[in-house]
Parts: structure tokens; sequence; C-alpha cells
């Protein structure tokens, strides 16, 4: 009897402290759990996004006559892919079922888009002047071409004429796991042509009030970690400095409709950039004012006697790279550009006539010493030496 009462009483005790313990481990791996989805949280809202912004992509008979668009990327493929996302004006409609055209009314094809994206651009701007050069029906191709692309995101046209402003939201996780949520919008000052301007994020200058107003509302209407504009401007082509006029507009965007990266384009050369300090605040704004061609047949006859002609400026362009930094604590939410890093390219003109794009460094013109490319390296050491004269930030 005794020792059935002792092993009664040690069954519940072991019973007991068997279900204490769980009962700690249970909390134990709560509170870890706990630990890590704080730890995830802080990683998701604190962070640094890498972009880069080019500029005109576009497509004269030099570059799509020879084919193989390939070719055009391979040299600059892996620095567009180091971006967690890279930024291209897309310069022409692309329709499939019209022929090829270039100036004055451009028409691409998508396998020549493709070869730009795998080449690592996933987000482009669609307003510009020659948006409607094939009318209502090249809008309405570029715009669905681009829907229909997975993880490409695009701006600048509309589905109905009576639409607002349209924009697009990019979820994005940088490369160091952190979350971010961008508003992008594209809008032009002008088009070569009236027709079908309403189905086009088309805001010619008296129209900036209109659209200040427009981009508050988009602003307050979406939370965002980044608001990012392209703007192609109604400024004069081949003219290497930035008016006044639209500095001050650039700036005002970025003051009153809490823009944090205004990116302009349109004169086919580049042109400044500056890192904005928003007035009365501690916010800046990071405002491109062109970067130039990225991809274009404009330079076809480059003046290797009088490499300061202006149109060999249309040969030049930049690859903006951006770090910016996303920092919360207590619920507030702060953006910090950490770096800005231009890279200058050039294209050239290979053996087989293909346009091909290179960065324009002493390392390339190093390597330009057979006698067939002589009248290219001393023409490219020029072009970098007036280039850095000109913009002296590319020294730095």
């Amino acid at each position: 009897m005794i020792l059935k009462i002792t092993k009664i009483i040690l069954s519940f005790t072991l019973f007991s402290f068997l279900s204490c313990a769980t009962n700690n481990i249970n909390v134990e791996n709560n509170d870890v759990k706990d630990v890590q989805d704080d730890f995830i949280q802080e990683k998701q809202n604190n962070g640094i996004i890498k972009l880069l912004f080019a500029g005109d992509v576009m497509a004269h008979e030099e570059n799509f006559v020879p084919g193989m668009f390939d070719r055009i990327w391979k040299y600059v493929t892996p620095k567009i892919q180091s971006a967690d996302l890279s930024f291209a004006n897309l310069e022409s409609p692309v329709m499939d079922s019209k022929k090829w055209s270039a100036y004055p009314s451009f028409n691409m094809h998508t396998n020549y888009v493709e070869e730009a994206i795998k080449a690592g651009f996933d987000v482009f701007s669609l307003a510009n002047n020659h948006t409607n050069d094939q009318y209502l029906k090249g809008i309405n191709s570029t715009r669905n071409y681009f829907e229909s692309r997975k993880d490409v995101y695009a701006a600048g046209l509309k589905k109905n004429a009576d639409e607002p402003l349209t924009f697009q939201i990019i979820n994005k996780t940088a490369q160091d796991g952190s979350e971010w949520k961008i508003l992008f919008v594209a809008i032009t000052e002008l088009l070569n042509r009236p027709d079908y301007s309403s189905y086009i994020d088309y805001y010619p200058p008296e129209k900036r009030a209109e659209l200040k107003k427009s981009l508050k509302k988009l602003y307050e209407e979406n939370d965002c970690d980044l608001f990012i504009l392209s703007m192609h401007s109604n400024e004069p082509e081949y003219v290497l400095k930035v008016s006044s006029d639209h500095k001050n507009f650039c700036r005002e965007l970025a003051e009153q409709c809490n823009i944090d990266i205004v990116w302009s384009n349109h004169p086919h050369v580049v042109q400044d950039w500056e890192e904005y300090d928003i007035p009365n605040t501690n916010r800046k704004s990071f405002i491109m004012y062109a970067n130039g061609n990225t991809i274009s047949g404009q330079r076809r006859d480059p003046k290797f006697d009088a490499p300061e002609t202006i149109r060999d400026y249309t040969g030049e362009g930049i690859f903006m790279e951006m770090e910016i930094k996303k920092e919360e604590k207590d619920g507030q939410r702060k953006i910090e550009i950490v770096k800005t890093k231009p890279n200058l390219i050039t294209v050239m003109i290979a053996f087989d006539g293909r346009y091909v794009l290179r960065f324009l460094n002493d390392e390339l013109i190093e390597t330009l010493d057979k006698a067939e490319y002589l009248l290219w390296k001393d023409y490219l050491l020029s072009r970098k030496e007036i280039m850095e004269t000109y913009l002296p930030k590319l020294k730095n």
C-alpha cells in the first residue's frame, strides 16, 4: 500500500515538473519568435536601395538595321544589373505590327526593348515628345506590351482619355532585404504633334499649376518611401546649359510636391545635376536635368578633327548611380541620399557598323591601341577631357 502511494506521488511530481518545463520552453520560444519578428521588421524598415538612372533609349536606323541588339549592352550590363532598379526613358512607340522607323516618326519592335530589359533595365518612362509618333495604335501597343511584362514597370500612358495623372507603384525588396514602396510618375511637357495627347501624361508649361496639384494629390493618397518623377522637359535640344526656368521649376516640384528624385530628359546631351536642400526642412531632393543619350544614332559622323562640335555631345550620356538609405524610428521614416556616382558612357561604332555602349574612362582608352581604332582613341580622349571640363563633377 505504502509503495503504491509513493508511486502515485512520484508520478504526480514528475508530471508537474514536465508541465512546468514545457511551459517554460513555450515562453522562451515565443520570446525568440518575437525577437526574430522584430529583427525582420527592422530589416524591412531600415536599409539601402541602389538605383541607376540612364537617359534616352532611341532606335535610329544605325541602331536597328544591323540587328544583334545584345551587342549594344554587352559592356555595360554588369553595371545596370548591379542596381536594385534601373531606369531608362524609351523614346519611341513599341509596335511589332508596323515596320521599324526612325526620325521623325519613330517605331521600334519588342525585341529591341527586350535586350534592354535583359541588360538590366526594369523601369521605363514612356512619356516624351515621340510617344504619339504612331498615333493611338502605337500608344496602346506600347502600353499593352509593358503591361504584359512581369517585374518590369512603366508609366506615362493612359488606357482612357479621361483618366487623371497615371502612376506606378513599385514594391521592391532591395539586396539587403529592406522593403521599399516607390511612387513613380512619368510626364512630358511637349509632344511633336497634338494627336491623342489625352492618352499621354502630357502637361505643357501652361499646365504646371495643374501638374503640381495632381502630384500633391498622388503623394497624399499613396504612402511611399520614395517619390520619383520622370519629366521630359520643354527645353531646347543640344543645349548644354540648364535654363533658369527649368531649374526653378524642378526645384519647385521637389519642394512643393514632396518629390525625392526629379529625373529630367530631352536635350540629348548631358546637363548638370544637383542635390537640392529643401528650404526650411531637413529634406533633400536629387535633380537630374538631363542624362543625355544612352543609345542613339545621332553621332553617326564623329568629328575626329573637331571633337568639341556640339553634335558630338549626343554620343555621351551618364548612368547615375544612387544609394538611398531608409531609417524608421518611433514611427517616423527618414530618407537620406547617402551616395551618388555619375558614370560617363559613350557610343562607339564597331568595325561591323554596330553601335556599342562603353564606359568612357581611362581603361577604355588604353585598349584602343589597335591601328584601326587610333582615330577613336584620340577622339575619345578629347571627348573625355571636354566632358570633364564642362562637368567637373564627373571627376569626383
